[in-house]
């Protein structure tokens, strides 16, 4: 009984240490986690950081991050988590104090979708291949659907061509397409890349190289003088490459010159003469002939040789898809004025632009039109004093089959017989 005294005090003494309990508990501050991202909406293979809001001043960190690269982290704000999957993924963070912890889930918080990329292409081999033109074409797959807006093959005579050199469009989309190269060089070797361009930018397939065939040609052929003129075939016909340079005709007969200018226009008698009555310009150009030469019985061209009829320029400008087409593939690259407009010379004629002598025996448009006789007479021209013309222009590609004055002095071309 004695020890029941004590119990006063004992029950005061529990009573203020439960009391002493409470208020340390109640005192205590718990964190709460939160946390922000720098995108939640991102393409594959992109990056997402992460920032922590938490309160309670939490003392450590543990992130989880499905679908991510890292998948956890333990600092405060981990940065350049990628997803290289497309999904919808949660983020989880829990945070540490010395009260305790607290744990915050997003679900669903990053969502990741299909970044577009350049389509996959693959190169056609190359067929057809003639002197100017070849045929190629493509497979083009178009990858997370990205539209492709145009597709087509390039080239170039150095490695890697690219859509900044010569280039088919051969429609958009995803498929197979086949591409028509034209205006190339003969005896030339071309590296080719089909290609296809979507909103990402341009990609290209596998390169294939080719070589041109050779221009096919007749030999040389010697005139009377001992010219020597090379030859090209194109179509059906062989035709010389240079101008004529003979001051004979075919049966060693001469061939009349009138320099002065009251002479030229009173010809009716075959004549020739260099523009602007300087030999200097019979390399590259050759000589000026008027009508009469042309059509002279005794024959300007060489045995086995003729100056082509109208008809005859005219089946050399159809094979080469015709008047407002032919000048590019007839006319030669280096001594027209610029522009030259549309030439290639694909056809390998070297047109040249030796100008012409008209009335009173003036000369006029060295470098800028060549004029070239048909041995044919215009018979729309009243009178007899016209014969038929093939005029080509440095300014545009058009070939030009007209007439002129039999006294006019032009170019002279010759085809095989």
């Amino acid at each position: 009984m004695r020890d029941l005294k004590f119990l006063p005090f004992v029950l005061m003494l529990c009573s203020t240490l439960i009391i002493s309990c409470t208020k340390i508990k109640d005192n205590a501050i718990l964190p709460a986690a939160d946390f922000s991202a720098s995108v939640t909406s991102i393409k594959t293979d992109s990056v997402a950081s992460f920032t922590d809001l938490s309160t309670g001043n939490p003392t450590s960190w543990s992130w989880s991050f499905a679908g991510g690269t890292p998948s956890s982290s333990t600092l405060q704000n981990p940065v350049n988590i990628q997803y290289h999957a497309a999904g919808t993924y949660n983020v989880t963070l829990t945070v540490t104090n010395a009260d305790g912890s607290n744990t915050k889930t997003k679900t669903g918080y990053i969502v990741v979708s299909v970044a577009p990329q350049l389509p996959m292409v693959s190169t056609v081999a190359i067929s057809s291949i003639a002197n100017t033109t070849a045929v190629s074409g493509g497979t083009v797959s178009s990858i997370d659907n990205s539209v492709v807006t145009a597709r087509g093959v390039c080239w170039s005579t150095n490695n890697n061509p690219t859509i900044a050199n010569d280039k088919t469009t051969d429609g958009s989309g995803a498929g197979n397409f086949t591409s028509n190269l034209s205006g190339l060089n003969s005896n030339t070797t071309y590296y080719v890349r089909a290609y296809a361009t979507n909103s990402i930018g341009t990609a290209y397939g596998n390169e294939i190289s080719f070589t041109t065939t050779g221009l096919a040609n007749c030999g040389t052929v010697t005139d009377v003088d001992g010219n020597v003129y090379h030859t090209v075939t194109i179509g059906t016909q062989c035709w010389m490459v240079e101008n004529l340079k003979t001051t004979h005709y075919r049966n060693g007969a001469e061939i009349l010159t009138a320099p002065d200018s009251q002479t030229w226009d009173a010809f009716t008698k075959g004549a020739y003469c260099y523009y602007n009555n300087d030999s200097k310009n019979n390399n590259p150009y050759g000589k000026l002939y008027n009508w009469y030469a042309v059509n002279n019985s005794d024959n300007i061209a060489p045995a086995g040789w003729h100056v082509p009829t109208k008809d005859e320029w005219i089946t050399l400008i159809t094979f080469l898809n015709g008047k407002y087409s032919a000048g590019g593939a007839l006319k030669d690259l280096l001594y027209w004025s610029t522009p030259n407009v549309g030439a290639t010379n694909s056809s390998g004629f070297s047109a040249l632009p030796g100008g012409y002598r008209f009335a009173h025996g003036n000369f006029d448009n060295l470098s800028l039109i060549g004029y070239y006789w048909a041995s044919t007479e215009d018979s729309g021209v009243p009178g007899g004093v016209a014969g038929d013309e093939i005029r080509l222009y440095h300014s545009y590609i058009e070939v030009d089959i007209s007439s002129g004055f039999k006294y006019n002095g032009y170019s002279v071309r010759c085809v095989k017989d």
